[in-house]
């Protein structure tokens, strides 16, 4: 990984480790990832921000890493390498704000901590698994997409069968749409994120996340025409 002279920004390559493998560090990255990580740690958000991009190797490594593990539990279908990578990123920001320098090397804190969450992650998704077992459209972001929608989805004071029926068009219609369009929808109304950290997630800008998530929800729309409403 080299490094350029503006305090150890990470510059040139492809942001994979030795020789061109995801999650495989050389010795020049291990020194350059415990010099930002001391630095993160003393609340250097430039270092932070740098330590996210010199760790993008093991973020991908451990997203491959757990797309085999979802497979082998059957979820693979709700675990997208991209969206795994994304979830990784933010891990790894959450996991800055308790890196102590003193308890140990930096990229062993965040190896051994981002694969378990990580981990933690997809189990999740497979006790959640939607469409498996009834939710209420309380539950995992289904209630907001619908709102933002504007379109009058079953909701609990109607009956199961006619809930379930909503449920599952949302589903299917949900899996119509781009992987982006997907992406966007499940960062804001699942994940609960701000514009900016989707736009910082996705590499793009506000405005494309704005966009991104208009078009997603007029694809919807046209997919969940019997469940609109004039109010």
């Amino acid at each position: 990984m080299a490094m350029d002279g503006t305090g150890g920004a990470p510059v040139g390559g492809s942001g994979e480790g030795a020789g061109g493998m995801p999650g495989r560090f050389v010795s020049a990255d291990y020194q350059a990832i415990e010099a930002l990580g001391a630095r993160a740690a003393a609340g250097d958000l430039m270092a932070r921000r740098q330590l996210l991009v010199a760790l993008d190797p093991l973020v991908r490594g451990e997203a491959r890493r757990q797309r085999q593990h979802a497979f082998r539990i059957g979820v693979a279908a709700d675990c997208e390498v991209e969206d795994l990578e994304q979830e990784a990123r933010l891990e790894v920001w959450r996991l800055m704000e308790g890196y102590d320098p003193a308890r140990g090397p930096a990229l062993t804190f965040f190896r051994m901590r981002l694969r378990g969450r990580l981990r933690k992650h997809v189990e999740g998704l497979a006790r959640r698994r939607w469409p498996g077992r009834r939710v209420s459209w309380e539950d995992g972001g289904a209630e907001a997409v619908t709102m933002a929608l504007g379109a009058r989805m079953a909701r609990e004071q109607a009956g199961v069968e006619t809930r379930d029926a909503a449920r599952l068009d949302l589903h299917a219609a949900m899996l119509t749409i781009s992987p982006r369009h997907r992406r966007v929808l499940a960062l804001m109304h699942w994940r609960q994120l701000e514009q900016a950290a989707i736009a910082r997630l996705m590499g793009i800008s506000e405005a494309a996340v704005r966009q991104l998530h208009r078009r997603a929800l007029d694809a919807l729309r046209a997919r969940l025409a019997r469940w609109h409403h004039s109010a």
